[in-house]
């Protein structure tokens, strides 16, 4: 079978000059030249070639061919620039940038061509006759602008506004069109277009980048337990009903019942998400408890701390618990279970402007935040400059405000990436009190560093274990100095994690 690069060279003969006048000789040059260039040049001629190449086809079926072919060469180059955007540091270097840049614009141009094709048929009042192609077409112009939003959720960046317009004008067009049944291959239209809505109303930026495949398989499986519901039914729904409303025209994907004001109520779509809600508290149930077995999983894949932000999420959004107190003052922020263990044991100190001459062994890797927002239970903060690593939700940091003595000790909760002039977390507060302890190894076999958190409010009181991920044995006892004793917490259970921290409650070994 030839590859896709080989269809295309076959492909020249039967076409015409295109929009740009170039001939069936300089495209076959361009396409012996594609083969060793670099990523982001590559990905970016082929956006600039498709849409011309795909005009100058007027057959549709040949057309939409082709245009496969420009997908199936995507599908080859977008898995390990993917990869590689959900594990680099953020935010972006140029030269990431650039290639992100160059997926995103790919993507783009696979999706208006598909969409293209759409609108020929429309024009053309072919759809009683080519149901299956117009299907394919939407079906593949919705993959794409999901991908391209998926993309952006790899780098914690908000989905370009145009992606959202695009998507809801390709629904509409497709229900004018009767494209809504059974298709042959593939995920009706209906659930491909709520499973991207439902990845917005999760909001990307409360989860690792680690997590976003496992999200998607939960929005494509959850997008197949919602329904659209008539204006004149949601009048008297309660607020806590897990309504959400699409509005068409807009630029976004959409906002929850209680949050909408809406002028034209029989304009917009409304989305029913209580029987998926339902689910996901049937599999929040059955994972917290052992006995329950067989269970009929709605998500199995999912582990517990997803399924409890999904409920939140897809379930009636909760509002903000506490009114944001807006103020600019600096902090000290280390990220890493590594970094942190460094800062409490006396980095803190290395950047305060009266400890000049105090250096450490080893030295954390110390950025400078803005506090934008606080409340009784964390932080918003703000970067501004300094050593900045990889962030992932889940991850342990240590802030410390300017002048100040004291560490706290959070969990980052969100993430969001809009360029490095704004490149936002949430974080929860776990505790301003903190220890370093050593863990022993699994098997009594050596031993690595944690921290002890002896008290947390936001859990009511409890202790907690910051450590490495399957670091800690099972039945572990630590003892530690309180004034004039010690006091002895044994291991109760993990809460959560990711791949660089586990986090585990202790209690008291007459309580565990």
């Amino acid at each position: 079978m030839d590859s896709p690069l080989d269809f295309l060279r076959n492909w020249l003969p039967l076409g015409r000059r295109d929009d740009n006048g170039d001939d069936a000789q300089t495209l076959r040059a361009w396409l012996d030249e594609m083969s060793g260039a670099p990523t982001a040049e590559l990905l970016e001629s082929l956006a600039l070639r498709l849409a011309p190449m795909a005009g100058a086809q007027k057959n549709l079926h040949m057309r939409v061919k082709l245009i496969d072919t420009f997908d199936e060469i995507a599908r080859d180059l977008l898995p390990p620039l993917e990869q590689e955007l959900g594990q680099i540091s953020l935010p972006l270097s140029p030269a990431m940038q650039a290639k992100a840049l160059a997926a995103d614009n790919l993507l783009k141009a696979l999706a208006s061509a598909y969409a293209a094709v759409l609108g020929s048929i429309e024009a053309r009042h072919l759809a009683s006759g080519l149901v299956q192609l117009a299907q394919q077409a939407a079906q593949q112009a919705i993959i794409a602008l999901r991908r391209r939003q998926l993309l952006a959720c790899r780098v914690y960046a908000n989905p370009s506004a145009s992606s959202w317009q695009h998507l809801h004008e390709l629904h509409q067009t497709c229900v004018r069109l009767g494209l809504m049944g059974k298709p042959r291959t593939g995920l009706p239209i209906e659930q491909l277009y709520y499973s991207t809505l439902l990845l917005a109303y999760a909001d990307p930026g409360k989860f690792a980048r680690t997590e976003l495949d496992t999200l998607l398989d939960c929005a494509e499986i959850g997008a197949g337990l919602i329904h659209a519901r008539a204006a004149e039914t949601i009048k008297d729904a309660h607020p806590e009903t897990a309504l959400f409303v699409v509005d068409p025209k807009s630029k976004d994907p959409g906002k929850p019942l209680v949050r909408t004001r809406a002028s034209n109520p029989k304009e917009l779509l409304y989305l029913d998400c209580t029987s998926l809600a339902a689910g996901i508290r049937s599999d929040i149930g059955a994972k917290s408890r052992i006995d329950v077995q067989p269970h009929p999983w709605l998500f199995p894949k999912a582990p517990l701390p997803m399924l409890r932000t999904l409920a939140a999420m897809w379930g009636a959004q909760p509002t903000r618990r506490f009114s944001r107190m807006r103020f600019k003052p600096r902090a000290d922020l280390v990220i890493g279970l590594f970094d942190v263990s460094l800062f409490l044991a006396g980095g803190a100190f290395r950047r305060r402007q009266n400890d000049h001459d105090y250096r450490p062994g080893k030295s954390p890797a110390i950025s400078e935040w803005l506090l934008i927002d606080e409340s009784p239970d964390g932080f918003g903060v703000r970067y501004r400059r300094g050593e900045l690593g990889s962030i992932e939700v889940g991850d342990v940091v240590g802030i410390r405000p300017r002048e100040s003595s004291q560490v706290q000790i959070c969990l980052v909760r969100r993430v969001s990436n809009a360029g490095q002039a704004r490149f936002e977390i949430g974080l929860q507060n776990l505790s301003p009190h903190a220890l370093v302890v050593d863990v022993p190894g699994l098997n009594g076999h050596g031993h690595s560093k944690g921290v002890l958190l002896p008290r947390m409010p936001a859990y009511n009181n409890a202790a907690g274990l910051l450590s490495v991920p399957g670091s800690v044995p099972a039945g572990l006892e630590i003892a530690y100095p309180a004034g004039d004793k010690t006091l002895h917490l044994k291991l109760a259970q993990r809460v959560e994690g990711n791949t660089r921290n586990d986090f585990h409650l202790m209690l008291p070994p007459e309580s565990a």
